[in-house]
């Protein structure tokens, strides 16, 4: 709005063209997110169940056809046994499930097959809380869910399987919660899933040390790694800063190669989990600084 003033003015809500009922089992899903999308263009509009389980939206052109994405993790109780289920609505479906104009489905949420607890590093492993962790299938180069660790550490995450005879291999990151005093660093698995749905999980590397498989109700654990290197952010007037992004580049015979970093805390801190070797680090602006630059290298 250039140069020009409004008042006085009314926005109504539109009627719904769609209700849906989101269930975990035969029960209600209550205070779920609920977003709807669509190929190529996006987001659409989104929701919260209410106690029936039920969310009903505006769904723009829709006999289009779009997805429904129904989200645990807005529900911590629903997120330890639960994931968060997409299901696609065709134009076809649209038509056959409509009744005097509005849209009626339902999104049953999906079982788990891939449980995980998410453990500090160490000897004497604790349940780490608000750990994120996501998982993206590099056999088919698409994300595989997300899941944020429970008060116990659970993690819940769907893993699909591939046809007979081939094996699909997720990266999951298990990253480290933003304000742990102990700075703890993400730490990478490779699990390999076979088309009985059998897994293989290796730390680290895809061909790194395999976990041992649980049995009964236990679960992978999932361990953060000690960082090797610590640090502080600074302003020139040594006023810690926090949300800098320190970038790491390992120095191998005459060039360098890009390795993850930190992002700095409320304190200043930084910790990094690196191996054996030489490495430069530089401190980034923090997004809401201006008038900066970023630091000089530093060698370790």
């Amino acid at each position: 709005v250039v140069g020009q003033t409004f008042s006085n003015k009314t926005l109504s809500p539109a009627a719904p063209n769609t209700s849906l009922t989101i269930t975990a089992g035969n029960a209600p899903a209550a205070n779920l997110w609920v977003s709807i999308e669509r190929e190529n263009v996006g987001w659409l509009t989104s929701g919260m169940t209410n106690s029936q389980g039920v969310v009903r939206l505006n769904i723009p052109t829709i006999s289009s056809g779009f997805k429904i994405r129904a989200d645990v993790q807005s529900n911590r109780v629903l997120a330890e046994t639960y994931t968060t289920t997409v299901k696609t609505v065709s134009s076809s479906d649209v038509t056959s499930h409509t009744s005097n104009n509005v849209f009626s489905d339902t999104v049953v949420l999906g079982l788990p097959n891939f449980a995980a607890e998410v453990v500090s590093p160490g000897t004497s492993p604790a349940p780490v809380q608000n750990s994120w962790v996501d998982a993206y299938n590099t056999t088919t180069n698409q994300w595989a869910g997300v899941s944020n660790s429970q008060a116990n550490g659970n993690v819940a995450l769907r893993l699909d399987t591939p046809s007979s005879g081939n094996t699909y291999r997720y990266q999951v990151r298990v990253n480290a919660p933003w304000g742990n005093p102990d700075l703890w660093a993400t730490r990478i698995y490779f699990v390999d899933v076979d088309s009985a749905g059998a897994m293989v999980v290796h730390a680290d590397t895809e061909t790194g040390t395999v976990l041992p498989t649980p049995t009964g109700s236990d679960r992978y654990r999932l361990a953060l790694k000690a960082p090797s290197v610590t640090g502080t952010v600074e302003l020139p007037d040594a006023t810690l800063i926090r949300d800098s992004y320190v970038e790491v580049r390992k120095n191998i015979q005459g060039w360098q190669q890009w390795v993850e970093g930190a992002q700095s805390r409320a304190n200043g801190a930084f910790g990094l989990a690196l191996d054996d070797g030489s490495y430069e680090l530089t401190a980034n602006v923090p997004w809401n600084q201006s008038g900066l630059a970023k630091s000089a290298r530093c060698e370790v």
